[in-house]
């Protein structure tokens, strides 16, 4: 800074220098020659890439008495990669109050092959079988696996198909999970629970949490399995339904660490509800940075989290999904056709390593994911004319302050659209039709539930749209 600016340097202290400012420069504007030697311009090179060659074929193989059996096939080969290289303002003291930044980036290759039958064994039962290869190089290592599905439809009746399906999946990690360098940043709306509880000034409401994010490399990469079974009627061309059970569980799942439940396990450690001896708790207490509780200036505050991606031991989900779809005319008023679609989890665990005990995600207080969610939507076509009410009720959430659950919420949209010819058409829509904002005072600003539902409020777009060509 210019010394006109800071004043007559005074000496040193903790190794900072010490300036004598005059207060009365504080009031005076600054000129644009002391705005141009305050300001910097940084730039910052990414790039990130994706290349994939694949080959496919599809046809008949050869005939079984209630039909032929066909095949599609798939061979991919295919690199990936990504590179950031932050300007260097940001590590040599260019900047003020700005993190230090590092280059990462990474790349790995990709190899797979799948196929598909779909197997007649009889007028009224088909069944279905694929399987697919995957390979991943990155890091050094190779990452592969074999997963398949089985399924099998039967029709009883002409308007009753039941249907059930077995499979296994895989999934590599993200390559910003392996490469990323560490990256600073903050989470604006996060409580300190053990901070509260030792009194630390500002702590028991939403405020800034520190975090440091980086990549690891030994990510191992996702697997699971799953099945579901159910039925479909349709006793005419006008109405139908179905029902679907599902389970599903994965192993070594990928996911970020929550800071939210990073918090208050640590809080829980520190204050004898979690032992801390534990693998869990030492593992928690090694993510938390706080200053000691003895520290002769703000003890115990929270300096800093530190998260990244892991390999949770495993997840396991099972629910049920409903859904109809009704038609009918309405003579000289045109059509109308409506769709209702119901889906509830029934269990979700989650357990974080072999050493961690299983929580159940569904009823905890520290879940904040909705339990249930019903669609609704009313569709009406008349002349050149189509306009749609569509409405969805969101189930219970854990409120801001984790004491208790908040209702449920519905919101509704709606949309029009007129076509002017065969080409062109112009539309209207409209989101939060009632202008009605979810709220949640339970814990102080910001006073909605920020992770399930916005504070927009109502939303309107106009557009024209063209259709060029044949």
């Amino acid at each position: 800074c210019s010394s006109d600016l800071l004043g007559r340097k005074l000496g040193e202290r903790d190794g900072y220098p010490v300036y004598d400012p005059d207060p009365a420069r504080l009031g005076r504007p600054l000129s644009e020659e002391e705005w141009r030697s305050l300001r910097r311009n940084v730039t910052q090179h990414s790039e990130s890439y994706s290349q994939t060659y694949s080959f496919t074929g599809n046809g008949e193989l050869f005939d079984l008495p209630a039909g032929p059996v066909a095949f599609a096939g798939v061979l991919e080969v295919g690199k990936q990669g990504y590179r950031i290289r932050p300007d260097s303002q940001y590590n040599d003291g260019s900047l003020y109050n700005v993190s230090k930044a590092s280059s990462s980036g990474g790349s790995r290759d990709r190899y797979a092959a799948g196929g598909e039958f779909s197997i007649p064994l009889h007028d009224t039962l088909l069944a279905s079988a694929a399987g697919r290869w995957d390979q991943y190089r990155f890091s050094g290592r190779t990452e592969e696996q074999t997963t398949y599905n089985l399924g099998l439809e039967w029709r009883p009746l002409t308007s009753l198909l039941l249907r059930g399906s077995y499979g296994t999946s895989f999934r590599a990690p993200d390559l910003n999970y392996i490469y990323q360098a560490d990256a600073n940043g903050y989470y604006p709306a996060q409580k300190d629970y053990y901070g509260c509880e030792k009194g630390v000034d500002g702590a028991c409401k939403n405020g800034r949490v520190d975090y440091v994010q980086s990549g690891t490399p030994d990510l191992k990469s996702e697997r699971g399995r799953y099945w579901s079974y159910g039925f479909v009627w349709s006793p005419s061309s006008r109405f139908d339904f179905s029902a679907d059970y599902y389970h599903i569980q994965i192993d070594d799942l990928l996911t970020t660490l929550d800071p939210d439940k990073l918090l208050r396990d640590e809080a829980a450690c520190r204050s004898g509800g979690l032992d801390p001896d534990s693998a869990q708790c030492r593992d928690t207490l090694a993510r938390v940075e706080r200053n000691a509780g003895d520290a002769s200036v703000d003890p115990n505050r929270l300096n800093k989290v530190y998260v990244n991606a892991i390999n949770a031991a495993k997840e396991r989900t099972s629910g049920i999904d409903l859904r109809s779809n009704i038609r009918w005319g309405a003579g000289d008023y045109g059509a109308f056709s409506s769709t209702l679609g119901y889906t509830l989890v029934l269990s979700h665990d989650y357990k974080q390593s072999d050493d961690y005990p299983s929580e159940n995600q569904r009823d905890s207080l520290d879940s904040h994911d909705w339990r249930s969610k019903l669609n609704a939507s009313l569709t009406w076509d008349y002349a050149q004319f189509t306009s749609t009410l569509f409405a969805v009720r969101y189930g219970s959430v854990t409120n801001a302050a984790g004491s208790g659950r908040l209702s449920p919420w519905t919101v509704f949209n709606a949309s029009a659209r007129y076509r002017l010819n065969e080409r062109a058409s112009v539309g209207l829509t409209v989101n939060n039709l009632l202008d009605q904002i979810k709220e949640d005072d339970s814990d102080g600003w910001p006073y909605y539930p920020t992770g399930n539902y916005d504070a927009m409020g109502r939303q309107w777009w106009l557009d024209f749209s063209y259709h060029f060509g044949g």
